[in-house]
């Protein structure tokens, strides 16, 4: 009787360790390595005083591609729920054909305004995001994921062309000082209606500074990926929640505003550890 009761005894604890393994063995860890490109969806808001800025029918923003580079560590603690961290190398880029007509000086006295404009002003970015999403694993190989990111902002870098116009009705002899010595360009004289003449000057800018620009970034991405044989190819789109860029002069009645969105589409390799 006593060797009934230790054979149910091994076997049911038997029983307990294997279903312990197997529900070890359904709760595993992965690591992707992923690379893709962005699809930029950066969006503008602007208002401009009159006192600064006059009014000007700026080109749409014209986003372009850019890529992402990562990888991904999951641990998958439900056989339908997992919870992943990340981190990606991306890069998103814009293009403005006309971007800002600047008042420079108003005019008074038989002169005219004087006018900057901005033109072919472009600018990319380089940041660090961090993801930390839930994942569910609706389906074979189906996922869907959403959870918040991080982002970094390394690197800015923009061109852009100006061309200026300076005028004046009667004083030619001061505008073609001002041609000889605005340099960095080409100053050509013309002459215009009601006898008005303006140096009309053309000049170029590229640099790398992050003025205005928010160090930290905060997103909401939301995505779907499929997984065949260990290959992933995963799509999100990603919110942005707060400004990428902000320029305010001193009333609320002028400023510039950026917020970053962009979907990404990128193909992995999953590794299960």
């Amino acid at each position: 009787m006593m060797k009934k009761y230790l054979i149910i005894m091994v076997a049911l604890i038997g029983f307990s360790f294997s279903s312990q393994a197997q529900k070890v063995k359904e709760s595993k860890w992965s690591i992707t390595p992923r690379v893709g490109m962005m699809l930029g969806n950066i969006k503008e808001k602007s208002h401009h005083d009159q006192l600064y800025y006059k009014y000007y029918t700026p080109s749409p923003i014209k986003n372009q591609s850019g890529v992402a580079l990562g990888v991904e560590c999951e641990y998958k603690f439900l056989p339908w729920m997992g919870a992943s961290v990340g981190i990606f190398f991306t890069t998103q880029s814009k293009k403005n054909k006309q971007a800002a007509e600047l008042l420079i000086s108003k005019g008074g006295n038989g002169l005219k305004d004087e006018i900057r404009r901005v033109t072919n002003f472009s600018e990319s970015y380089q940041y660090l995001d961090f993801p930390v999403l839930a994942n569910f694993h609706v389906y074979k190989g189906l996922t869907l994921k959403t959870g918040i990111q991080i982002g970094t902002l390394l690197k800015r870098e923009y061109s852009k062309d100006f061309l200026d116009k300076h005028y004046d009705t009667y004083n030619r002899e001061y505008l073609s000082t001002v041609s000889q010595t605005l340099g960095g360009g080409t100053a050509v004289l013309i002459k215009v209606d009601d006898d008005a003449v303006y140096v009309e000057e053309t000049s170029k800018e590229n640099g790398t500074d992050k003025d205005h620009y928010k160090t930290i970034h905060l997103a909401i991405p939301i995505g779907l990926s499929y997984v065949y044989r260990n290959i992933e190819l995963d799509a999100r789109y990603v919110m942005g929640l707060n400004k990428m860029y902000e320029f305010k002069q001193n009333h609320s009645s002028f400023y510039d505003r950026l917020y970053r969105n962009y979907f990404m589409l990128t193909l992995g390799y999953k590794f299960e550890l």
